[in-house]
């Protein structure tokens, strides 16, 4: 672990694993359509876990 510290080494090790994680969709998932983005300015963001098991987002 103490290797990874060294960014040049961490972007070797991990980039490759962290992309597969992202990328990986369970079989049972339907994705939706794709999302435009609208230009924003994010001031004060919270991503709050209700006892329900949702997320919140806010800002």
């Amino acid at each position: 672990m103490a290797s990874l510290a060294d960014p040049t080494n961490f972007q070797t090790q991990c980039t490759d694993i962290f992309a597969r994680m992202i990328d990986t969709v369970p079989a049972d998932v339907t994705l939706s359509e794709v999302i435009t983005p609208i230009e924003v300015k994010p001031s004060q963001i919270a991503l709050t876990l209700a006892g329900n098991n949702t997320l919140s987002f806010g800002g």
